[in-house]
């Protein structure tokens, strides 16, 4: 289930079904709901949301199709739509610890926390980065499972999640060195 809705959620769709998901679903049917809830709270009448979502999903065929059809013509494999996906959902996190390095370690003045903070920086960093590549290396697998292998695989998934996992408590010491760096920095006499 993607709760996007529309172009946004063609390629986490296309990438479910690709894989062998039997239903994929998105979020049309929630913003619809949504929207109905709000309009009653405003207005005191529930309009009839299935009128409203089979417009919309009439309409959202018409795109799902043509963007299948550009998808296909482009032949971009499953495993590259969900690569880009999680690519883009690491990326600011990935920038801005690159960012808070650079500034950290070019133009912040030499003062006490501040290696704790580049420390602590270089902890979110690194994590992110092996997080992703977890991801990837996850998705991989998925990908190129043999027919009926998921029984198989289920220990490396396992192991998988449990460094994800990990990756997530580096990513929370790295924050705490990083938010103790600069509370020690501004503390510092001037």
């Amino acid at each position: 289930m993607d709760l996007n809705y529309g172009e946004a959620a063609i390629p986490f769709l296309a990438w479910a079904k690709a894989a062998g998901c039997r239903d994929a679903v998105d979020g049309l049917g929630m913003l619809v709901e949504q929207a109905a809830e709000a309009f009653e709270a405003w207005h005191g009448a529930r309009p009839d949301s299935d009128v409203v979502y089979a417009a919309l999903r009439g309409k959202d065929a018409l795109l799902v199709t043509a963007t299948e059809n550009r998808l296909t013509e482009t032949r971009m494999e499953p495993f590259l739509i969900q690569l880009l996906t999680m690519v883009g959902y690491q990326m600011p996190e990935l920038l801005a610890c690159c960012a808070a390095l650079a500034l950290l370690w070019m133009w912040a003045q030499p003062a006490p926390g501040r290696t704790l903070a580049l420390w602590g920086t270089g902890l979110l960093l690194g994590s992110a980065v092996l997080r992703l590549l977890a991801s990837v290396f996850q998705a991989w697998n998925i990908h190129h499972m043999p027919e009926g292998g998921h029984e198989s695989m289920q220990g490396l998934f396992m192991v998988i999640s449990a460094l994800t996992m990990l990756f997530g408590l580096v990513s929370s010491v790295g924050l705490v060195l990083l938010a103790w760096g600069a509370a020690r920095a501004m503390r510092a006499p001037r």
